[in-house]
């Protein structure tokens, strides 16, 4: 059981133009997490996934004009099949079977980091996605370079498995709730009618007004200049 609250974990990043980003990862949980990070495009970082106990922390450096995705593993478990060795997370499995991700993204329900760095005039943009689903409470909220109004914190720290609807409950073998999948099943831009928010999205939304929800939530997508700081919390 994961014995819910879990402390902060917590991801520091420090920006810098032209040398890319230090990600420090440290887990304030009282249990294990497993982070797993998805590299988008050709720049690469050497890792794509780690165990951290209790109290454990680790420093990650991405390569300049790095997009990704930063989530937490829970519930994670090595079985044997036919001599085989298998390991999966019952949220945010990436289906390499391995601690590694090698390329995998998170399986909702997981809370995850989207990052991308030196867009457009040497910007940072980032949300904290809860669209495709939840397992642990996250925030990442820059430093440094303040910017203008757009350079906010973003994330969600709230406990959705608290009072996530029945419908979308994911519970591990002792019927404990440690996920709730996503709130939307309009996953593509049409008409606003055609994917206008459901009640479960709105539940959501209501919870985590700074967390990315549906998608037509524009509101929580936030842009920093190249050059801040990140302290990424997942609870």
């Amino acid at each position: 059981m994961l014995a819910y609250i879990c402390k902060w974990v917590l991801v520091s990043a420090l920006v810098v133009a032209s040398q890319g980003a230090t990600f420090t990862v440290e887990n304030n949980c009282q249990y294990t997490v497993w982070p797993g990070i998805l590299s988008n495009g050709e720049a690469q970082i050497s890792t794509t996934g780690f165990k951290l106990q209790k109290g454990e922390s680790r420093t990650i450096n991405a390569p300049p004009s790095w997009t990704g995705r930063f989530w937490g593993r829970t519930l994670c478990n090595v079985t044997y099949t036919s001599n085989k060795r298998n390991f999966t997370c019952v949220t945010g499995d990436c289906g390499s079977n391995k601690v590694e991700c090698s390329g995998g993204g998170p399986a909702p329900p997981a809370t995850f980091l989207e990052f991308s760095q030196d867009g457009p005039n040497g910007t940072d943009s980032f949300e904290v996605n809860v669209f495709d689903g939840y397992n642990l409470p996250m925030l990442v909220v820059p430093q440094g370079y303040a910017g203008a109004n757009y350079c906010r914190a973003a994330g969600c720290v709230k406990d959705l498995n608290g009072f996530c609807p029945l419908e979308l409950q994911v519970s591990d073998l002792s019927g404990e709730v440690v996920g709730c999948t996503g709130p939307c099943c309009c996953t593509a831009k049409g008409t606003r009618r055609a994917c206008a928010p459901t009640d479960e999205s709105r539940l959501f939304k209501n919870a985590c007004p700074r967390a990315f929800t549906d998608v037509y939530d524009d509101s929580s997508s936030f842009t920093c200049e190249s050059g801040a700081d990140y302290f990424l919390n997942m609870d």
